[in-house]
């Protein structure tokens, strides 16, 4: 299951700009930092990995 940003566009303090990557382990953004100012790149997780405490250890 991906994440549909598009409708989305913030999250938190994060304004989504766009899509610049996804791979087996989720989704990348371009978005900005409302509080900081500045462009940051966030990482959404597939739902797999969310879930499995294994896989979640081997992204962080």
């Amino acid at each position: 299951m991906s994440l549909d940003l598009e409708s989305t566009k913030q999250i938190g303090h994060y304004r989504i700009r766009s899509k610049i990557g996804s791979g087996g382990m989720g989704d990348v953004y371009l978005a900005d930092d409302t509080k900081l100012d500045r462009k940051v790149a966030i990482k959404f997780l597939n739902q797999k990995f969310s879930k499995d405490e294994n896989l979640l250890n081997r992204f962080i």
